[in-house]
């Protein structure tokens, strides 16, 4: 080999150690801040909402017939609250589910949660379903609810019991069972 071909291979040789070392920087640097977001979404709670074993706080809301009603009043017996919104996909083909199903929610009483709007009053709903119309998300502040759709079981003295993302009607059934 000559002289030139020598140093280029060298050259060659220096670069691709170069990029291997930096590289491997990288990549230790990647993995650290990896480690720190791991940490962080470790010590978030999983809910989305109120977790089992909280208590709901405050709230009032109005009836479809426009008649207000409070917390004090809804938490002396046990039920289920589902929070569904106009705009929100899921909330749509769920609400279409329950107008053509229904909900046997095993004798617990089932109260959808929606803000109090011409779109939200517009959904059509089975009459049988009793809806609870918010205004300026109270009752979602009372469940600290961040999505929609969501379903709590709540107990006697407003003590959340289980919660689930509902996809279908029979998984708010599986809910009520449990």
């Amino acid at each position: 080999m000559s002289g030139p071909w020598i140093g280029a291979f060298a050259a060659l040789w220096v670069v691709v150690l170069t990029s291997v070392v930096v590289e491997l920087g990288f990549l230790r640097r990647a993995t650290l801040v990896l480690e720190r977001v791991e940490a962080r979404l470790a010590s978030r709670p999983t809910h989305l909402g109120a977790a089992p074993g909280d208590k709901v706080g405050n709230f009032v809301a109005r009836r479809r017939d426009g008649t207000p009603v409070s917390s004090t009043d809804l938490l002396r017996s046990p039920a289920m609250y589902l929070f569904m919104e106009p705009g929100c996909e899921p909330c749509a083909n769920l609400a279409a589910e329950l107008e053509r199903e229904g909900a046997s929610t095993d004798g617990l009483p089932l109260y959808i949660v929606m803000e109090d709007s011409p779109i939200g009053r517009a959904i059509n709903l089975p009459s049988t379903i009793e809806v609870l119309y918010q205004a300026e998300g109270a009752v979602s502040a009372a469940f600290t609810n961040l999505a929609t759709p969501q379903a709590y079981v709540v107990g006697v003295g407003g003590v959340v019991q289980d919660s689930v993302v509902p996809g279908s009607v029979e998984s708010i059934q599986n809910l009520a069972k449990r």
